[in-house]
């Protein structure tokens, strides 16, 4: 809504009680200044959604649902009564082609808020772009238009994987949800996210057919997350909301080696972080145990640990740790700043200490190479940095070094480092990518590992050899 438009219905409202008597200033007979409106939506093809958009009654008249005279409804706009969304296949279930929604209270006297409700769902055949839905209220019968406050809200459709189903439903018990859907781009490594920009929460490859199953790796938190499946090639899915309920205390939502004597444990709140002799503190070494996966042997011990300034992640000192083996890390006793004991269920992460490998490329005829690796790759001085995967140095195609005509950049961050490449090639169609179906070999060297201490990617060098515009 633009601010011209809110602001005159701030002032319409100034002189109008959101409910009760008849305003002073009431205008005779039927009249609307707008109130308020849900958010702008993000959904993708096939998908549904709703909006709703409330309207002030400033007239004399009060607006009567089912009364042919005195009803309100949502009319389409720009231009006025146009059928268009309904014939193009957005309308869920509207009261006519060019009517949104009848008023959804029963009765709205003059100074109160009426309000409008009506769902939309994505054309299969929109797989891109947005969507905007002008209305404006009418009083049905041939009565006529109220005000034009130019009232509009906004679809955005997700050009990404789509996700068709979550298991278990949201509002379940359950932190490590699985993610299920199609449409991802075949074979590519997809990663799920704790918020559009949040810390990577689940992997998988998508399967040759572009359907995808993700059980997340991480650990949910009790409460609502918005989550989001990321294609390197398509870009971020719509977001799916998911409640995690009946979870007991604080949890740990993940754990990662930073070198072959570091670990991070991150918690879910803030814990306590004052004293290394309080068990129950996050800073007493001897609450963490590690053991090896899947043998439950025991791994190294801790002998210190730090907290982050907001208490939610403890860096723990261990003996050292075996490359290219599996570990669990668990914590006993300690509480949060509150004085609630970690949930006993959700009181472990598990870990790994293998060097970084390419997963996926996936090139295109726009002079684009997408790298997916394994886990967050060094990226220490950006695309100067010497063992930086920004560095378009330490790439190749077809054996020539690629530094004078590439740029980099990070499409997905990770734990320290970046997951997901872009390289961009100039020329763009005209360049070493643009032939369609040619075969290239996509080179990285001397790129470091930014989770398990500077380990080189492995094997190094590594190379993928693509077609281009696969």
């Amino acid at each position: 809504m633009k601010v011209l438009f809110a602001a005159v219905a701030a002032l319409v409202l100034a002189f109008a009680p959101v409910s009760g008597a008849t305003p002073a200033l009431a205008a005779h007979g039927y009249h609307a200044a707008y109130f308020s409106e849900s958010a702008f939506l993000t959904l993708g093809p096939g998908e549904t959604g709703q909006f709703s958009v409330g309207y002030t009654n400033t007239g004399t008249e009060p607006w009567i649902k089912g009364i042919t005279g005195k009803q309100a409804s949502l009319h389409t706009a720009a231009p006025l009564d146009n059928p268009i969304d309904h014939t193009a296949g957005w309308a869920v279930n509207w009261p006519a082609a060019n009517i949104y929604a009848r008023q959804a209270n029963d009765l709205v006297t003059p100074g109160q808020i009426g309000f409008f409700v009506y769902n939309i769902k994505v054309p299969a055949t929109m797989t891109s772009g947005s969507k905007t839905f002008y209305g404006r209220p009418s009083i049905d019968g041939n009565v006529g238009f109220m005000e034009d406050y130019g009232y509009y809200q906004v679809v955005t459709v997700a050009t990404g994987a789509r996700v068709t189903g979550v298991t278990p439903a949201s509002g379940s018990g359950s932190t490590q949800p699985t993610l299920s859907g199609t449409d991802a781009t075949a074979n590519e490594l997809l990663t799920v996210t704790d918020g559009a920009s949040g810390p990577v929460v689940g992997t998988v490859f998508a399967t040759s057919t572009g359907t995808f199953s993700i059980p997340l790796t991480s650990r949910l938190a009790a409460g609502s997350h918005t989550l989001y499946v990321n294609s390197p090639s398509k870009g971020q899915s719509a977001p799916v909301t998911y409640e995690v309920t009946g979870v007991n205390g604080p949890i740990v939502t993940a754990a990662f080696a930073t070198g072959l004597s570091t670990v991070k444990v991150e918690f879910s709140s803030a814990m306590k972080c004052a004293s290394s002799t309080d068990r129950t503190d996050m800073l007493a070494a001897n609450s963490y145990f590690i053991n090896e996966e899947p043998s439950g042997a025991t791994g190294p011990t801790v002998s210190s640990v730090t907290a982050s300034s907001d208490c939610k992640t403890a860096t723990l000192t261990v003996g050292t740790l075996t490359l290219n083996k599996s570990y669990v890390v668990t914590v006993h006793f300690l509480k949060n700043s509150g004085g609630t004991n970690v949930d006993p269920n959700q009181n472990s992460g598990t870990f790994s200490t293998g060097n970084g490998t390419m997963r996926a490329v996936v090139t295109k005829q726009d002079g684009t190479a997408t790298i997916t690796f394994s886990r967050s790759m060094d990226i220490t001085s950006g695309s100067t940095g010497g063992q930086s995967v920004l560095n378009p140095s330490n790439y190749t195609v077809d054996s020539t070094a690629a530094v004078s005509t590439t740029t980099t950049s990070c499409l997905l961050s990770g734990q320290n480092g970046c997951l997901v490449v872009r390289l961009t090639f100039s020329g763009g169609a005209t360049s070493v990518l643009g032939a369609s179906g040619t075969l290239h070999t996509i080179g990285v060297s001397n790129v470091i590992d930014a989770v398990t201490g500077g380990q080189l990617l492995s094997p190094n060098p590594s190379s993928r050899q693509v077609p281009t515009g696969q």
